[in-house]
């Protein structure tokens, strides 16, 4: 009788203990492969969410910085030699050999306008390629997503809004040369809501949404199609 031997006759006479050691080396494999690969898939997504989470360069106008001191107060700097940025740079942009790695591009102006007595920002741009650059931006729905949670004690029921990682639909952001969408902010300032009709330089706007509240610099401003914007004869932050 062989080595062997002697250890095929033990497992025959111990199916039980043969049965679960074999199911216990069965179960730890099991569990630390799909481990290794929920933790993987996990790091997949994780690093698809942050690389699209914002742009990750921002081109601004070239400008010299000026600051100094009058009888012990510092002044704040002074932007001065401010450059504008035009229609030649984003062409140029797009001529650089390495602008096929660059998955999206949004060139926007910046100003500001009257609106009855109130002074509002207008942003004008391709709002497509804006909401792809900041997948935080929201439009205002009047359905809302909600959860209800029942709590085991007796302070009833707690609802909440789902959290949404998905970006907004971008079929819904094609807006007519009347159209604007307005930030959480601005709309409360001006009072107007999605419908309503804004009067802007001396223009008829239809406000076509509002921006859910994200605390970004959207939240004070008008947003527009870019060539609309260009119509406004105003001094531009481009």
């Amino acid at each position: 009788m062989k080595l062997y031997h002697i250890a095929l006759n033990n497992l025959r006479r111990r199916k039980a203990k043969m049965f679960f050691v074999i199911l216990g080396l069965v179960i730890g494999i099991a569990t630390m492969v799909s481990t290794s690969a929920l933790v993987e898939a996990m790091k997949v997504e994780m690093t698809r969410q942050m690389s699209e989470f914002g742009a990750n360069m921002v081109i601004v106008p070239d400008a010299g910085e000026l600051s100094f001191s009058y009888g012990g107060i510092v002044v704040p700097q002074m932007l001065v030699d401010l450059e504008q940025l035009t229609g030649e740079d984003v062409a140029a942009i797009k001529r650089l050999p390495a602008y096929s790695m660059v998955r999206v591009m949004s060139h926007r102006l910046l100003g500001t306008v009257l609106s009855g007595d109130n002074k509002v920002i207008i942003a004008g741009g391709d709002l497509q390629s804006e909401f792809r650059i900041k997948p935080w931006l929201r439009l205002q729905s009047e359905v809302r997503k909600k959860i209800q949670i029942e709590d085991m004690g007796d302070k009833g029921e707690m609802s909440y809004e789902r959290l949404d990682l998905d970006r907004e639909d971008f079929s819904v952001l094609e807006l007519g040369d009347s159209d604007v969408i307005i930030g959480f902010s601005a709309a409360l300032s001006l009072g107007v809501s999605a419908g309503d009709t804004l009067n802007i330089a001396g223009r008829d706007f239809q406000v076509f949404a509002l921006l859910e509240q994200n605390g970004s610099q959207e939240d004070e401003q008008v947003l527009m199609n870019l060539p609309v914007a260009r119509n406004f004869s105003i001094d531009w932050k481009r």
